[in-house]
């Protein structure tokens, strides 16, 4: 289910960006529904590593996520900036920007569920959780050594 909710997540926010480019009613409207958004990706997202990565490289896994995140925070605002010089601040335009990029994560996602269905569903379905017995309180780890040596 969890690639079901990013893409639910990512329908949510096309339409968020594209209320907020099209309509004049207040941004808070949008901004609500947008927060939503982002949370339930979040919370569908991440995860999913720990489903498909080893648990001895879960770290790194993590570690590479938040750099692509921070890159994409650091580098969006700059061409959201350029753009909105080039067009005197024409912020209706940076909501199409937005939409279409999400527009593209969409499709990314699409594309992962089918990848998904092809190898076997680990990533959207409940079964396979069930099937591996991960609970919170069982032990499912798998490391060699130990991080710490007392």
């Amino acid at each position: 289910m969890s690639l079901t909710w990013v893409l639910v997540a990512c329908i949510t926010l096309v339409g968020v960006h594209l209320f907020l480019a099209l309509t004049t009613v207040t941004p808070i409207v949008g901004m609500v529904f947008m927060g939503a958004a982002y949370s339930i990706c979040a919370a569908a997202l991440w995860p999913c590593v720990a489903l498909i990565m080893p648990t001895h490289q879960l770290g790194t896994a993590y570690g590479l996520m938040t750099a692509i995140q921070n890159l994409g925070l650091a580098v969006a605002p700059l061409g959201i900036g350029y753009a909105l010089t080039r067009t005197n601040n024409n912020y209706e335009l940076t909501q199409f920007i937005f939409a279409g990029v999400v527009a593209v994560a969409v499709l990314f996602t699409v594309l992962l569920i089918l990848v998904d269905i092809a190898r076997g569903r680990k990533l959207n379905s409940l079964a396979w959780r069930k099937k591996l017995d991960i609970t919170p309180t069982g032990d499912v780890s798998d490391e060699k050594t130990p991080l710490l040596v007392n």
